[in-house]
C-alpha cells in the first residue's frame, strides 16, 4: 500500500492507495500549527490502523515548513517503509519559473495528476486556504501560474478593515444580485471568486494561445455546485501516489 499526505495550511488529508492505484481509505484532518508530536503520532497510527496494511512506500507534500522536518520524523519512527519528500529535486518536471526551486509540492503533486489524466494543456483551480491557479502542459511542463486570496480570508479581511461590515457564513446565494448586507456580501465573495478565477483561465487560454482542460480541486469548492465544474477532490493526492508509483530507490 502507498500512504499520500497532502498537509496544508488548514488540513492534512490522507489517502491509501493499493499498488494498482485504487483508493482503500482517506482520511482529513485539522492541520496544528504548533509542534505537537502527540498529535502527529495519533492521526498516523489511526490511518494504519484503519486500513489495516503496511505501507510499501509513504509520499509527503507538506506547505506548512515550521511542522514539515516534526512530521517526517514521526512517520519515520512509525514505519518502516521509503519516505518520498516531494520537491523540486524529486520529480521529473520542467519548470518554467525564474526560480524552479520556489514551486511548492502541492504545485507539483497536482501538475502530475492533470499531466497524467489529461491531453493537452490544463488549467488547475486549487480554492483552498488561498486559491492557486497552475498552468501545465506536455510533456511535463508547469508554465506557471496565479496566487489569489481564498474565500475565507476575503470574508475575514472585509470585516477587519470595514468593522460595521458583518461577519457572514460562507453560503452561496442562490442570486447574484443581494438584497441585504449579509447577501450582498456573499454574493460578492462567492460569486466574484468563482467568475474571478474562470475569468483567469480564459485569460490564459488567451495568452498560451490554447484551449485547456479546466480542473477544480480544494475543500472550499465543495460549497459550489460540484456538477457544473470540473471537481477532482483528490487531484493532489492522486498526483503523489504516480509520484511515488513511478520512483524507484
Amino acid at each position: 500500500m502507498i500512504l499520500t499526505i497532502d498537509l496544508g495550511n488548514s488540513s492534512l488529508y490522507s489517502i491509501v492507495y493499493d499498488l494498482l492505484g485504487n483508493k482503500i481509505t482517506s482520511h482529513r484532518h485539522d492541520t496544528l500549527q504548533e509542534v505537537n508530536k502527540d498529535y502527529y503520532e495519533f492521526i498516523f497510527k489511526n490511518i494504519q490502523h484503519d486500513c489495516q496494511c503496511q505501507f510499501s512506500k509513504i509520499v509527503l507534500s507538506c506547505v506548512v515548513p515550521k511542522i514539515k522536518e516534526l512530521v517526517l520524523e514521526v512517520l519515520a519512527e512509525l514505519f518502516e517503509c521509503e519516505i518520498i519528500v516531494v520537491d523540486t529535486t524529486s520529480v521529473n518536471l520542467e519548470i518554467h519559473l525564474d526560480n524552479p526551486l520556489e514551486l511548492g509540492a502541492d504545485f507539483i503533486a497536482s501538475a502530475y495528476a492533470a499531466l497524467s489524466k489529461y491531453e493537452g494543456p490544463s488549467i488547475i483551480i486549487d480554492m483552498g486556504t488561498a486559491s492557486k491557479v497552475s498552468v501545465v502542459d506536455h510533456p511535463n511542463v508547469f508554465l506557471g501560474g496565479i496566487i489569489h486570496p481564498g474565500i475565507r480570508h476575503q470574508a475575514i479581511i472585509l470585516n477587519q478593515t470595514i468593522p460595521h461590515l458583518p461577519k457572514i457564513q460562507l453560503e452561496l446565494p442562490k442570486n447574484v444580485i443581494g438584497h441585504n448586507t449579509i447577501e450582498c456580501i456573499q454574493s460578492g465573495i462567492m460569486h466574484g471568486a468563482l467568475h474571478s478565477l474562470i475569468g483567469l483561465a480564459h485569460e490564459i487560454e488567451k495568452e498560451i494561445g490554447k484551449e485547456c482542460n479546466i480542473l477544480f480541486t480544494g475543500g472550499y469548492v465543495n460549497l459550489y455546485d460540484t456538477t457544473k465544474l470540473n471537481y477532482m477532490p483528490d487531484l493532489l493526492n492522486d498526483g503523489l501516489y504516480l509520484i511515488a508509483a513511478s520512483t524507484n530507490r
